[in-house]
């Protein structure tokens, strides 16, 4: 049997010195089970208690980075995209006396606009999702972001390094137009070959068909531990639950073909 015990410590009370004595409380018991201390923001992601729960987390985060970093990618190739439009703009801006740190600020300052919009349409969809997303895999995460400031935090501070990342390079390359040329039309004859570009939608599309063929590998193993492994047609079996009583002979679950 497994029994968690839990404690609280007095202030300033050393961790590390009552991990040292409990081999010998459980040795003067003639015990010979371990007992870890862990933190209680530590038990969720604990092995013994949630085996791989940690590598499930960190594996998860990486396909979330991932579907980011599509995102970003295909925000950045919108945004050069548009340097044909963008740089008749830039190029008046600067002949009325802008400079170009002002172009820089102004093009960074749309996409934290930008993002700071997705970022609050991915929080509602968060919220929207989450009930099923918890009942499909038997979880309970919960987005609870209003409750403590460190979430809160982490969002904001996310919106700004995003922002700053998507938005750094078409910045600073409509800020590098001349007026003259960006009047003569030389900036939309120059953005159609563009090597960072046509890398940018390379690496896109190869990270797109890497989570497909992910997702479908892992619906396969789902179908086939969930059906198929069972070695065994339970089309027609019924499973049911109900109170047992040892003095009966009842079963607490009993299985009928």
């Amino acid at each position: 049997f497994d029994v968690n015990t839990y404690l609280r410590l007095k202030p300033g009370a050393s961790i590390t010195r009552i991990q040292q004595k409990l081999p010998h409380l459980l040795a003067s018991i003639n015990s010979k089970t371990a007992m870890p201390l862990l933190r209680l923001d530590e038990i969720p992601l604990f092995d013994g208690l949630h085996p791989g729960a940690k590598q499930r987390l960190i594996m998860a985060g990486l396909v979330g980075l991932l579907v980011l970093f599509v995102a970003s990618v295909n925000f950045i190739n919108l945004l050069t995209a548009r340097v044909a439009r963008r740089s008749a703009e830039a190029g008046v801006r600067k002949a009325c006396g802008a400079d170009r740190r002002q172009l820089i600020l102004q093009f960074l300052c749309e996409s934290t606009v930008c993002v700071f919009f997705a970022t609050c349409f991915a929080v509602v969809l968060c919220e929207w999702l989450l009930p099923p997303v918890n009942a499909f895999l038997a979880t309970g995460a919960a987005l609870d972001y209003w409750r403590s400031p460190v979430p809160m935090v982490a969002i904001v501070a996310g919106i700004g390094a995003l922002a700053l990342a998507v938005g750094a390079y078409p910045a600073f390359m409509l800020s590098t137009f001349r007026p003259a040329s960006a009047m003569k039309g030389i900036a939309s004859r120059s953005s159609g070959a563009n090597p960072i570009r046509s890398m940018l939608v390379a690496l896109q599309f190869s990270i797109l068909i890497a989570l497909l063929i992910g997702a479908s590998v892992i619906y396969q193993q789902r179908v086939y531990a969930t059906d198929e492994g069972l070695h065994a047609n339970i089309d027609r079996m019924l499973l049911v639950r109900g109170a047992c009583s040892p003095a009966s002979g009842w079963p607490c679950t009993a299985a009928a073909g």
